[in-house]
């Protein structure tokens, strides 16, 4: 039985990013993984000891939806992005548990490049799977340490996969796989769905610093007939769970017109993106870059417009059919006016996009970067 670890950068629950997707992907060609989860810490003591926490604790799972799959939660006192401490001791906690989970012969992806040493051990063919360009989303204080660890992923690492062509940079010298996010299949509707009408936007995904906040304010100012529904967690440096004060100023100006709804599962998405009449990605651009957004994916399999900041793209060689791009507030009121009374031919287009670009489109190519080029596992099932 072919098996592979997954060492990612976010929990098992919500199941709503990239290595979730790639993970079921593999689950369900019949490949054991255990999905290693990003570590809990300090900050997400609610009740039960903080010693526990601080020395590392380790549980596992079994996803019963899916044979073959085994989650492995875990923690550290602090997060290994910190500093050169909390990161050495995130290395080894890891490194411990890599050890005592997998077998020797079972590749390992890893997410975070911070995380990237703990890899270093046994036979594992070892792969980088990068999502972000982590530069843009930390301090330039850390730019250095990020730097190093980019450098020495594309020295080490037997493959390095990117899901846009614009992280390729971060990886000096070395030639790299490029595997775009994907859309849900399931999500995909037989028939066309038309917006409810009802002048509401919708966002689905986390809440950090590179949700625009106080731009979403300017644009609900100046269109106070729209409505917003928002779904996810928060993710905010240093809140844990909660959310950041521009986020909480947003909700109490907007109160009777903005709902924050929480975080949702995958299988509620769709639904959530049909309550509403245009999807929206209000990044901050300069977080933008090297984006494949996981948001224009979701809108287009229900055939929902998209409004997005400049520099939000989907990895691959265009985006969905009329994706609305706006650069500053008044581009974004312009760009959602002109989305609510698009032609209806476009619903469709999106959708047949959507199909075209499923996450069963990625696996030859990711899986031929994870397992290497001769596997057979590189072929679909």
């Amino acid at each position: 039985m072919t098996s592979l670890v997954v060492c990612s950068k976010s929990a098992w629950i919500p199941s709503m990013r990239r290595e979730h997707a790639l993970t079921l992907a593999a689950a369900e060609r019949g490949i054991d993984v255990v999905f290693i989860e990003s570590p809990a810490d300090v900050r997400s003591v609610r009740n039960g000891s903080a010693t526990e926490f601080a020395r590392g604790f380790v549980g596992h799972s079994d996803d019963n939806a899916h044979d073959g799959l085994r989650v492995v939660h875990r923690s550290t006192p602090a997060p290994g992005h910190r500093g050169r401490i909390s990161e050495a001791v995130d290395v080894a906690l890891l490194r411990r548990i890599i050890g005592t989970t997998s077998d020797t012969d079972s590749p390992l992806v890893c997410n975070l490049p911070w995380q990237w040493a703990a890899t270093a051990s046994g036979r594992h063919r070892r792969v980088f799977d990068c999502a972000d360009d982590w530069t843009q989303l930390f301090p330039s204080s850390r730019t250095r340490r990020l730097t190093e660890h980019f450098a020495r992923i594309a020295v080490e690492a037997d493959e390095v996969i990117v899901a846009s062509p614009d992280l390729a940079p971060l990886f000096p010298g070395r030639d790299v796989v490029v595997v775009p996010n994907g859309a849900d299949a399931s999500a995909i509707p037989s028939a066309v769905n038309p917006p409810p009408g009802r002048n509401t936007m919708v966002y689905v995904g986390t809440f950090s610093e590179r949700f625009d906040a106080p731009l979403v304010a300017e644009l609900l100012r100046a269109l106070p007939d729209w409505r917003l529904d928002l779904y996810g967690p928060c993710g905010y440096a240093g809140r844990g769970d909660r959310p950041a004060p521009e986020l909480s100023s947003l909700l109490a100006e907007f109160e009777d017109r903005v709902r924050w709804h929480g975080t949702i599962s995958r299988a509620e998405v769709p639904a959530a993106i049909d309550a509403g009449d245009v999807v929206i990605v209000p990044n901050r651009i300069r977080m933008s870059h090297g984006q494949s957004s996981m948001k224009l994916f979701d809108g287009a399999a229900r055939g929902r417009p998209a409004v997005v900041a400049l520099g939000v793209a989907t990895g691959a060689s265009e985006s969905p059919p009329g994706t609305y791009v706006a650069a500053n507030a008044g581009e974004w009121v312009d760009a959602v006016r002109a989305a609510s009374t698009e032609e209806a031919g476009l619903i469709e287009a999106r959708i047949a996009w959507a199909r075209s670009n499923t996450w069963s489109e990625r696996w030859p190519a990711w899986s031929a970067g994870v397992f290497g080029p001769s596997s057979a596992t590189s072929a679909p099932s």
